[in-house]
């Protein structure tokens, strides 16, 4: 026997030893729900529950399914007939108002119990630490069994019934299929929830289904001689189409082929259709213009019924008419053939007539009156007995340049040798026509002005360009030769053969 004293170092391994014992040993305590020794108690309150058999300390404290405390211990109250529970609470949750309300509730079939609080309201004021609720403020707990209570015996009964059923149904060679359901209900929970979020958005309407879905099966009920033809109906015929059971299976076989061409083809129509879009955008105002044209063939068209009906006597004439026809325009082809050197050259002189319609219509009236007797200055002037002459009035202006030569234009000199076709009166102060030019003004007058040796100057317009072929008007010009198969009167500038 060894009557050695111990050393420093081994009473420090046997002292470390022991701390970590302790430690250890305190650890597995707390984790259990165990209290920290010598730790200073939180705010802690009292509740009598009548029936807490199967409350335990460190059980839940709840408020609105969150834990906010624990039971910290019970007692038997006095009287006898309560359980006096001492609940401690979390800091962030302490304290609480003075008409908080508790409960006891059971968290599984187990009888698992916690204690449920119900929040007060901060105007009645906070309960003080160690206080105690009020009984009226403790409500009796539920027990499950009494749940059963509420049923007749019948109903207790067919319950029952039920639960041994159930307990057939998920025992032997399917509890391995139940428990497997149950590891995946959580899944299920969630997609379902995911399932039901827009059911929940259109309650009003899912509400509103189920409600016709009642009146539908209550009509079909009141009608139980339709239903039940409605029923053999159908049963005939899923009868004969199992009786057909190789031609459907074939439509499903032959069913992916057809997907396959239905899409290939919707994709080629879907691209024919953004090809077509402009075509389709760019005939909607010929459309829109044609509508009206439509409108009219539909009032037409009763006029064009009864020339189709009435149409027969022409054939019957066209039967020697159009050989006759024939025979015509065949001889009057070379008349046609002539003509195209004729009728280019009779073109220009009748479009240039035209332009001058009113000249031309003026001189028509004019000319002829002129000689006439007694009218627009003509008259009849015997020369002998037997022989009259006939005379036409002439007028004639003189001016300074008639008898001299002046190298400049005065300014009330306005280039108007001859009217054009086109020209237009302008009446500002003076009546006058458009000049050719208005140079000896230095340029357009709106205004007549003091121009001695006159007392004024006539305004002066420059005349438009003429309307004739889009060209200038013709006027003679010095120096050009002479084109005479242009416009007539003119060369290919529209202008008049040259003059020295």
């Amino acid at each position: 026997m060894v009557k050695k004293a111990p050393g420093i170092g081994q009473v420090l391994a046997m002292v470390l030893f022991t701390l970590s014992v302790f430690g250890l040993l305190l650890f597995l305590w707390i984790a259990f729900g165990g209290t920290t020794p010598l730790k200073p108690q939180g705010y802690r309150f009292k509740a009598a529950f009548p029936e807490a058999a199967l409350l335990v300390n460190e059980a839940d404290v709840r408020m609105a399914g969150i834990r906010i405390g624990r039971v910290k211990s019970k007692e038997l109250a006095p009287g006898g007939n309560r359980v006096l529970a001492t609940l401690e609470l979390d800091n962030q949750f302490a304290p609480i108002p003075r008409d908080t309300r508790a409960i006891l509730r059971q968290r599984s079939l187990l009888g698992e119990t916690y204690v449920e609080l119900s929040p007060g309201s901060a105007d009645s004021g906070e309960l003080a630490d160690g206080g105690t609720l009020p009984g009226t403020q403790v409500a009796e707990t539920v027990e499950f069994e009494e749940l059963f209570s509420a049923f007749d015996p019948e109903t207790r009964r067919a319950f029952q019934e039920w639960l041994q059923e159930a307990g057939i149904a998920v025992g032997g060679d399917y509890a391995q299929d139940f428990n497997d359901s149950l590891g995946n209900l959580a899944g299920f929970a969630e997609a379902g929830a995911d399932l039901m979020k827009p059911l929940n958005r259109q309650k009003l309407a899912l509400r509103q289904v189920i409600r016709d879905t009642g009146r539908v099966f209550g009509a079909a009920s009141e009608q139980e001689g339709a239903l039940r033809g409605l029923i053999v109906n159908g049963n005939r015929t899923f009868a004969a189409l199992a009786s057909r059971d190789e031609a459907l299976a074939q439509t499903f076989e032959v069913f992916p082929t057809f997907e396959r061409e239905t899409q290939a083809t919707m994709i080629r129509l879907e691209r024919f259709a953004r090809d077509t879009d402009p075509l389709v955008r760019l005939l909607r105002q010929p459309a829109t213009d044609l509508a009206p044209t439509l409108r009219d063939l539909g009032d037409l068209a009763p006029d064009l019924e009864q020339l189709f009906r009435d149409v027969d006597p022409l054939i019957d004439a066209s039967e020697d008419g159009v050989p006759a026809a024939e025979r015509f325009l065949e001889g009057a082809e070379p008349v046609l053939e002539a003509a195209h050197v004729f009728l280019p050259e009779v073109n220009p002189i009748l479009a240039y007539l035209q332009f001058n319609r009113t000249l031309v219509a003026s001189f028509l009236v004019a000319g002829a009156g002129s000689i006439g007797e007694n009218l627009a200055g003509g008259y009849t002037h015997p020369r002998t007995s037997s022989t009259p002459e006939h005379l036409l009035a002439q007028w004639s202006f003189f001016e300074l340049r008639s008898f001299m030569r002046d190298t400049t234009r005065p300014p009330w000199d306005r280039g108007n040798a001859y009217v054009a076709p086109n020209a237009r009166w302008r009446a500002t102060g003076l009546g006058v026509i458009e000049s050719f030019d208005c140079r000896p003004t230095g340029g357009t007058l709106k205004d007549p002005v003091y121009s001695p040796p006159i007392a004024k100057a006539p305004p002066c317009f420059i005349a438009p360009k003429s309307l004739f072929q889009d060209q200038k008007y013709p006027r003679l010009r010095k120096g050009q030769a002479p084109f005479v198969s242009g416009p007539v009167g003119g060369n290919r500038e529209g202008n008049s053969p040259a003059v020295p």
